[in-house]
Order: structure tokens, then C-alpha cells, then sequence
């Protein structure tokens, strides 16, 4: 089961809304100008599936953010299903 945690109110919202602010007057070509290499870093190739990312207001640090929450999540959820010594 998840946690009845309000995403609003943690750490991880702060910095998503700290990076709306940064990113707000970004324009996607200077993103891509800036970073040759940005469809490369920001997408993700699954068998015949494209997961294209770089088109979106990212950068290292919000791809971070989202990575490291999610493990923050899955290790909470998953608590409850598997036991901690086999």
C-alpha cells in the first residue's frame, strides 16, 4: 500500500516547483543548442518502444529528482509485500 503522504507537502514538490521557476523562461531550441548530445541523454529505447524525453523541460537535475523520488516511493510501497529477511 502506498504511504498517505500529500505529495504537496514534501521536499520533492519544493523542488519540482523550484524547477518550474528555473525552467519557466527556457525556450526548448536554446536547451537543445546548448546540449548537442540532449536526445541522446534524455531518451530511452525499449525494444521497438522510444521513450523520447528531451523534448521536455528537463535538465541532470530534475532527471535526478524524478529518479531518486521514485525509488523513495517503490521502497515504501513495496515494504509491505516482501519480507526483509529470507
Amino acid at each position: 500500500m502506498f504511504p498517505s503522504i500529500s505529495p504537496t507537502q514534501t521536499q520533492a514538490w519544493k523542488k519540482l516547483q523550484d524547477h518550474q521557476q528555473l525552467m519557466k523562461g527556457i525556450q526548448m531550441k536554446s536547451l537543445f543548442h546548448g546540449d548537442p548530445n540532449r536526445f541522446n541523454q534524455y531518451s530511452l529505447e525499449l525494444g521497438e518502444i522510444l521513450f523520447d524525453y528531451s523534448k521536455n523541460l528537463i535538465n541532470a537535475g530534475m532527471a535526478s529528482l524524478a529518479s531518486l523520488n521514485s525509488v523513495r516511493f517503490l521502497g515504501v510501497s513495496t515494504s509491505n509485500n516482501f519480507p526483509r529477511e529470507m
